[in-house]
Order: C-alpha cells, then structure tokens, then sequence
C-alpha cells in the first residue's frame, strides 16, 4: 500500500483535531429568601433553623404569647407549653398577624448559603436568628 492509500484510509498526517474540552459549571440557583409562608387552616408551624442545622415543628394549641417590640417589629418572643421561641429580624409585623390568626405555616431563618439574598429594606420580613429554647422542666417526666 502506498503511503497516499494509508493517508486516506487514517484521514490525513495529522492526528483529527479535538475541541477544546469545555469548563461546565453547574449552579443551581438558590431560592429567594421568605421569612415565612402562611396557609389557612393550620393544625401548627414549622421552624427552620439552619443556622444550627435544626428543624422543630410547634402546634398552635400550645402556643402561649406573641410578644413584640412596637412599632419597630424587630423582635418576635413566643411562648408555648414547652419552648420559648425568640425571633430575631425586621419587618416581622406579618409574622407576629400570621401567629395570632394562626395561618403561619413555617418560618425560616435567612441562611447566605441556602438563600438569595433580598434586596436591602425592601420592606419585606426578613429573619436573621431563631433561637428556640426547651423550658425546664417541660419534658420532664420523672418526679
């Protein structure tokens, strides 16, 4: 075989030239931060805490007290039969109306690597930090 039969059989001297492999770079967009998501007819209320890597679910007939600082809305304090809840944002008026009338389904707690970031005072709620702490003595069954 002549060296020209090899050249058409093999597609030329030179080695077919390859694309340049592509840098592919997935990212998933995070959501858009919601302070909380309401539903009517509620038996209780999710609380998200990322933060701590943390979840608690409440029911609304344990819940206690709303408490708030007016007119700013800055703080949330709940009491129910076996925590105490402090909530820590701004905006947080539409929370405190979604826990008395008892149609906040869940409320979470902003986390930059889990959420977009809203824009600054858009006038939206915005949580910065849930605390949720167990009163003593509430889960307690010895005596």
């Amino acid at each position: 075989m002549s060296d020209n039969k090899w050249t058409q059989l093999l597609g030329g001297d030179t080695a077919p030239k390859k694309n340049a492999p592509e840098l592919v770079v997935s990212h998933t967009p995070k959501p858009v931060y919601k302070a909380f998501e309401i539903q009517d007819k509620l038996l209780g209320f999710t609380v998200h805490c990322p933060s701590v890597q943390t979840g608690h679910q409440f029911f609304f007939h344990h819940l206690h007290t709303v408490t708030f600082n007016e007119p700013d809305y800055t703080f949330l304090f709940l009491t129910t039969s076996t925590s105490v809840i402090k909530i820590h944002g701004h905006n947080l008026q539409p929370l405190s109306l979604a826990l008395g009338m008892h149609t906040c389904k869940s409320m979470t707690e902003f986390h930059k690597e889990l959420h977009t970031a809203p824009p600054p005072d858009d006038g939206e709620p915005f949580i910065e930090k849930i605390e949720v702490s167990l009163i003593k003595g509430a889960g307690d069954t010895t005596r």
